[in-house]
């Protein structure tokens, strides 16, 4: 009798497990086309992308500045709105804006081209390369799950 009850309860168990998993990942889909489509940027995949294009000042909301240099591929960022896996290197202000400098990579991934911030001292950082409305832009996702947009600074 006991043996029963506790298959019945593993059962039970494993039904509740399964839903929620289910709900889960329903609710991920939602969220994910929710926060993809708010600002109409597709990760570029089809088309050749050079490192050089990736080159110089970008900007964000809320003063947001990425400097990615050619040289020694290094890079400063100033007020950037995303969430980033933290180390040493990295510097989050009371506002949660992140900031720092170090080197950057970029690479063509399954999922399109990506520019990988990595902190002096720790903590990195990855941004899509996608196709916006006006030309090239980075993405990365905030805290809140929408989408981090910087665009190329314009010459003056």
């Amino acid at each position: 009798m006991v043996k029963f009850i506790f298959c019945s309860e593993r059962r039970s168990i494993k039904r509740v497990t399964v839903r929620a998993l289910l709900i889960t990942i329903l609710m991920g889909g939602v969220v994910s086309c929710v926060s993809s489509g708010s600002r109409g940027g597709e990760n570029i995949k089809d088309r050749t992308v050079r490192q050089a294009e990736m080159v110089g000042d970008w900007k964000g909301d809320g003063g947001a500045r990425l400097v990615l240099n050619a040289k020694d591929h290094r890079f400063i960022g100033e007020r950037l709105d995303v969430d980033v896996q933290e180390g040493r290197g990295v510097s989050i202000s009371d506002a949660g804006l992140v900031g720092g400098k170090g080197e950057w990579g970029f690479g063509l991934y399954e999922s399109g081209y990506q520019v990988t911030l990595y902190f002096d001292g720790g903590g990195a950082l990855t941004l899509d390369v996608q196709e916006g409305k006006s030309g090239i832009q980075l993405s990365g996702w905030m805290k809140d799950m929408d989408q981090f947009i910087l665009h190329r600074k314009k010459s003056s």
